[in-house]
C-alpha cells in the first residue's frame, strides 16, 4: 500500500543556526541521501569522540578516587604510614585540574558527535594538552627513577603506566581527529527547502 499523506515536521538545529524541514512518508531520493550525509559522523570523529570520553570519565574518576582517599587517611580512622598519608594528601591537590580537563574532554567528546562548528579545534586542544602533559609527567617520573630517587621504584613504574595510558588515549584521540576530513553538520538545501 503506496503512502500517499506526508508529515512535515519543521524544528531548529542544535545549534540554532537554521531551520530544519524533515518530511515523513514519500521523500525523494535527494532529501533522503542528504538527510543521511548530513547525520553519519565519520569513522575518525567517532573515534575521537570513544577515547576522549573514555579518557575523560577515566580522569574524573581518578580525580574522585584521589579526592576521597584524601578525605578517608585525614579522617583518621584507617591507619597510615606517614610518608602514606603525605603522598595522598600532596596527590589530592591535582584533583581539581584533572577534573576540569576530565569535563573539558567530556565537552570535546559529546561535540565531535553532535559535529558542532568548533568541535574539532576543542577536541585538538583537550587532546594535546592531555599528549603535552602526559609526556612531561612520564619524563619527571624518569627522572624520580633514577639516581635522586625518592619514591621507590615500583611507585614510579605504576605511575609511568598510569601516565602512559593517559598520553596513549589523548595520542590516539589527537590522530584521530587531525585524519578527520569531514565538515562540521551542514544543512542539505533540499532538506532545508
Amino acid at each position: 500500500m503506496p503512502i500517499t499523506r506526508r508529515l512535515t515536521i519543521d524544528g531548529p538545529t542544535l545549534a540554532g543556526e537554521a531551520w530544519v524541514r524533515v518530511d515523513i512518508g514519500r521523500p525523494g531520493p535527494s532529501t533522503v541521501t542528504g538527510a543521511i550525509a548530513t547525520m553519519s559522523p565519520s569513522f575518525p570523529r567517532i573515534t575521537a569522540a570513544i577515547f576522549l570520553g573514555v579518557g575523560a570519565v577515566a580522569t574524573a574518576l581518578v580525580a574522585f578516587a584521589l579526592a576521597v582517599a584524601d578525605i578517608v587517611i585525614a579522617t583518621g580512622r584507617f591507619p597510615a604510614r606517614p610518608g602514606d598519608a603525605a603522598t595522598a594528601h600532596s596527590l589530592a591537590s591535582g584533583t581539581l585540574p584533572l577534573g576540569v580537563f576530565a569535563v573539558f574532554g567530556l565537552i570535546a567528546a559529546i561535540a565531535l558527535v553532535l559535529r558542532t562548528p568548533r568541535s574539532k579545534t576543542l577536541a585538538t586542544v583537550v587532546a594535546t594538552i592531555g599528549v603535552v602533559v602526559g609526556i612531561a609527567t612520564i619524563g619527571t617520573l624518569m627522572l624520580a627513577s633514577g639516581p635522586f630517587a625518592t619514591l621507590p621504584s615500583t611507585r614510579v613504574l605504576d605511575g609511568i603506566e598510569l601516565i602512559g595510558t593517559f598520553t596513549v588515549v589523548n595520542l590516539i584521540a589527537l590522530v584521530a581527529v587531525l585524519f578527520d576530513r569531514q565538515g562540521t553538520r551542514a544543512v542539505d538545501p533540499a532538506v532545508a527547502a
